[in-house]
């Protein structure tokens, strides 16, 4: 059982009251990717290395995260991003991409980077020597946030997400599937879904991706990634197919032209801080503690997605 565990203020249920189903699909009008044991980290890690402000820090089972340390905030608990790279790359390559320190110290939540075996996760379909092995990588998600309360800094457990690019991507959304009651949200570019999304909660899942995307087509189709043919869904029909599965998601998908396989920045073909994007949208939710005879904590409404903003406004 994880050790991070919302608790939530009862408020009385007003007949007809329910969450809203968004699911919002948009096309960028710029021209311009758990069954089983827990993770768990031993009471002292078996390797904690810190160099500058990143710690790397490794589990009793030998599986590790980087751990960015925050500007002080003592008293107050951030929320909690947990960043995954994409297959074949590294936490570095993440974190570089996206500008993903930076950008937390500015915006006032805690950070981490995941680390996938053999430098992939898996996402069900794909990826890799994770995806072949059966790692159980949404575990392992619960239990990097776990570890970060225990051992580094107090953590809102109402307001952890995961984010991740194309393979990672996938494993975001995976996360988020599986456990909406411990990931308030998720988000991402570049990836597609790659596993069920049964779940008897509302999932909350913000999606960036290029038209002109070669590796994870916006059409779907047959593919070959990491030495594996799948079939994938078109990404338009995301918000469909978490539909089915799960009870009024909210899922919010915006497609750019001429963009290919990348994470979206504003010096690339998306014209756009993806980081921003994301940050901006997952923020908004917290996982409510829903008990019989009583509602979630509120939660702020989403923004509206309609198009990405001009670069001018740092979108």
């Amino acid at each position: 059982m994880s050790r991070l565990r919302p608790t939530s203020r009862r408020v009385p249920w007003h007949p007809g009251r329910i969450a809203l189903l968004a699911v919002m699909i948009t096309i960028g009008a710029a021209l311009v990717g758990l069954p089983g044991h827990t993770e768990r980290a031993s009471a002292a890690p078996a390797v904690a290395a810190t160099t500058g402000p990143n710690t790397t820090v490794t589990f009793s089972s030998g599986r590790q995260y980087v751990y960015h340390t925050p500007p002080p905030h003592a008293g107050v608990r951030w929320p909690l991003v947990i960043v995954l790279h994409g297959l074949d790359n590294t936490w570095a390559t993440a974190a570089a991409s996206g500008n993903w320190s930076t950008f937390a110290d500015a915006h006032h939540f805690g950070l981490a980077y995941g680390v996938g075996l053999s430098s992939s996760w898996n996402a069900g379909l794909c990826c890799g020597q994770s995806a072949a092995s059966g790692v159980d990588d949404v575990s392992y998600l619960v239990s990097v946030a776990d570890d970060v309360q225990a051992t580094r800094t107090e953590v809102d457990p109402h307001r952890v997400y995961v984010v991740g690019f194309s393979n990672g991507d996938m494993m975001a959304l995976r996360a988020e599937c599986e456990r909406p009651d411990f990931f308030a949200a998720a988000g991402g570019a570049g990836g597609d879904l790659t596993s069920g999304c049964r779940s008897t909660r509302q999932v909350r899942y913000r999606h960036l991706h290029g038209l002109a995307d070669g590796t994870v087509p916006y059409q779907g189709g047959t593919v070959t990634i990491g030495g594996k043919q799948m079939t994938l869904p078109p990404v338009a029909t995301i918000p469909s197919l978490v539909a089915v599965q799960s009870p009024n998601p909210i899922v919010a998908v915006t497609a750019y032209p001429d963009a290919g396989h990348a994470w979206p920045r504003l010096d690339n073909a998306f014209k756009v801080d993806g980081t921003a994007l994301i940050w901006s949208w997952i923020s908004a939710y917290r996982v409510p503690l829903i008990v019989p005879g009583s509602l979630p904590d509120p939660v702020r409404p989403a923004p509206p997605v309609i198009q990405p903003r001009a670069p001018a406004d740092g979108a």
